[in-house]
């Protein structure tokens, strides 16, 4: 096994400087949980040290838990702080180490899951300060480690969501106090089925931050929308007295968390 330190990234004044591993062996291995890690100096003393159940998670998306497959003779690895990236078949770990102080490490040593055997890691990089930290003097030491991930997977993964097209068509205008009859269009813009069972809800809105009114669409005598298939509801809402008179716009978004962005307006004007 060998690794090397990632490029740093930061967030919310939490720093993370993740390690990146592969196996370079003749033997494929499977690795899971969390790796112990220990910071050491040149001279080989302990700076940091995270074991055990001690240090388990950083402040970043941290990957799940999982059995993972190490082949034998991955890509080899980037150089040192060189990049966040990594290839198929070697492992992540997200990592942050702080002291006020900033002491150099010399190397890390990685303890695999499962008493799995330790080796070292070059790690010629000194402890990130932390918002804790208002001067040098300060004290502060904190060390976690997230769990061994898979590399070049995104994390978390991105949303399979199904896109859609909305289209209101609605009148050109209407009387405050009154009710407005218009129609709402949902096209399947996607490459799969759109389920519309269980219903969602829709709201429609006037200039987006008024709300009008909840409610639950009618999709079941839809059931679904095949790729290119559309749907056309009647639609129905209350304009109230305290809306000014004059140009606005009617919006209709269906809140389901299943699809895309599911929204579109229509102008319309309010006499």
């Amino acid at each position: 096994m060998e690794g090397v330190g990632l490029a740093a990234g930061v967030a919310a004044g939490n720093v993370d400087m993740p390690l990146l591993l592969r196996n370079r062996g003749n033997i494929d291995c499977k690795v899971e949980g969390f790796a112990d890690v220990t910071v050491l100096d040149r001279l080989g003393h302990v700076l940091a040290s995270a074991a055990g159940s001690a240090g388990r998670g950083t402040f970043f998306n941290d990957g799940p838990l999982v059995p993972l497959l190490m082949p034998a003779h991955t890509a080899p690895l980037p150089a040192s702080f060189a990049t966040r990236e990594g290839s198929s078949g070697q492992v992540f770990m997200n990592f942050s180490w702080y002291d006020c102080q900033r002491p150099l490490a010399s190397r890390i040593a990685i303890g695999l899951p499962s008493n799995g055997g330790t080796f070292f890691v070059p790690y010629a990089a000194a402890a990130s300060i932390n918002p804790r930290c208002q001067s040098s003097s300060d004290v502060y030491h904190a060390i976690s480690r997230g769990p061994l991930s898979p590399a070049a997977v995104q994390w978390p993964p991105p949303l399979d969501l199904i896109g859609v097209r909305v289209e209101v068509n609605a009148p050109s205008s209407a009387r405050r106090g009154m009710k407005i009859d218009y129609q709402v269009t949902i096209t399947n813009i996607s490459t799969r089925d759109y389920d519309m069972l269980p219903c969602a809800d829709y709201f429609d809105a006037l200039e987006v931050k008024r709300l009008l009114a909840t409610h639950q669409l009618n999709c079941a005598p839809v059931g679904h929308l095949a790729p290119g298939g559309s749907a056309t509801f009647d639609m129905q809402t209350d304009v109230p007295m305290s809306i000014a008179p004059g140009s606005n716009r009617l919006s209709w978004f269906l809140a389901d968390d299943r699809v895309d962005y599911a929204g579109s307006s229509a102008p319309i004007e309010i006499t």
